[in-house]
């Protein structure tokens, strides 16, 4: 059989099977909104990188995944009921451009869940979120309140960290996964001390304050009462203790926290905040660098991936690691190819390669190290060059 070169996976590549990801970073490109994307350049001192095959106008997992696994292309990842810190309903209020301000509006006149700090989801939501984790991403019952009609989010601008840095797909992967995982935990951070900075800047009266904050720890965590609201009866608590001077005034309030944290720069942001930031703001920075560098792992080898024919002439496999949804296809040769990563270093095992006729390049080797195919290999393995490859399976992709 003559041998094909193999630089790059299968050319055919189906729905969830690529060629090399490219991490491009360029600020027209930004998936953050403005505020966020302007403090994480400065932060990582470059663009913020780009998510191509996270779409949402064409979304990846209500097509890649199992059928039972797909997600309702009427919802998709919008289940959710956001947290939105004062400083971002405050923007939202004020911006007379965005289609979602009814839907923020709406949720401040019901007052569940509104404080000073912002505005969190409402008690009979989050009873009802707890009870249906499994229905994320396919329960319209979990409907984000500011999901437009056709399927654009009313916020967009305006969106906090968790929806802002959620990419289902991230196009290095796990290695992107990470990234976007850093950056909304220091999001999270930062929302939470710039809103009680605000509070504090505006001279909002101490027990007030205080009062909002027990509130939101509240809201953090798992109370089991939460159940009984899903009858209907929810506690509506004193108005003028949740908001002392400012009752009455309340959109003023978040629209003078917006006009404080707008004009903020990373460096404000920073100098603003406490150790909790400075310590996620330093995770994002290494797990940013682990984004965009090329380096590799010394020693690899093939993962004990899922195997399965695409289809028989010319024989197609498909490769794909367990707990992921996407892999690549390929033809036998550069299976057979595959194999050949058995703890020895790379650099042998691509000049065995090249020996014997088959090109491989570094660049296709980082896309399978991104997508779990090839692995890391360590402590005995890379003494002995045991080998864990797969044999081909006879089973028909569905």
């Amino acid at each position: 059989m003559t041998k094909r070169p193999a630089d790059a996976p299968h050319a055919d590549a189906g729905e969830g099977r690529r060629r090399l990801p490219v991490v491009r970073s360029t600020a027209s490109s930004t998936p953050l909104p403005p505020l966020y994307a302007a403090w994480l350049d400065e932060l990582i001192g470059a663009p913020t990188p780009a998510e191509t095959d996270s779409t949402c106008e064409d979304c990846a997992m209500c097509r890649l995944p199992p059928v039972e696994e797909r997600w309702e292309p009427s919802v998709k990842c919008c289940t959710y009921m956001p947290y939105l810190p004062n400083f971002l309903v405050g923007g939202i209020l004020v911006d007379r451009r965005l289609r979602g301000g009814a839907s923020v509006r709406a949720r401040i006149e019901a007052t569940d869940g509104i404080t000073p700090l912002g505005a969190a989801a409402t008690t009979p939501y989050r009873a009802l979120y707890r009870q249906s984790r499994a229905a994320f991403g396919r329960a319209a019952t979990l409907r984000c309140p500011h999901l437009e009609d056709d399927g654009t989010c009313g916020i967009w601008a305006y969106r906090n960290g968790v929806c802002a840095t959620y990419f289902c797909l991230p196009v290095r992967d796990e290695v992107g996964r990470r990234f976007w995982h850093a950056t909304r935990e220091l999001f999270a951070e930062l929302e939470d001390e710039l809103a009680v900075s605000c509070l504090l800047e505006l001279e909002v009266e101490p027990e007030v304050i205080a009062a909002s904050l027990r509130g939101r720890d509240r809201h953090h965590e798992a109370a089991r009462d939460e159940l009984g609201s899903l009858g209907g009866a929810v506690a509506v608590p004193d108005r003028r203790r949740v908001w002392g001077r400012w009752i009455g005034r309340e959109r003023e309030l978040y629209a003078r926290c917006f006009e404080k944290v707008s004009a903020m720069r990373w460096t404000d942001v920073s100098s603003r905040c406490g150790p909790r930031v400075s310590a996620r703001a330093a995770a994002v920075k290494q797990a940013h660098a682990e984004l965009v560098s090329t380096s590799l792992p010394e020693r690899l080898r093939l993962a004990r991936v899922q195997v399965e024919t695409v289809r028989t002439e010319p024989l197609v496999l498909s490769l794909q690691a367990p707990g992921r949804f996407r892999g690549i296809e390929a033809e036998q040769a550069l299976f057979d190819a595959l194999t050949r990563f058995d703890g020895r270093t790379i650099d042998d095992v691509l000049a065995g390669l090249a020996r014997d006729g088959v090109r491989i390049e570094r660049a296709t080797v980082a896309t399978l190290v991104d997508l779990g195919i090839l692995v890391e290999t360590q402590g005995a393995d890379s003494a002995s060059g045991a080998t864990h490859a797969p044999a081909p399976s006879t089973r028909r992709r569905r």
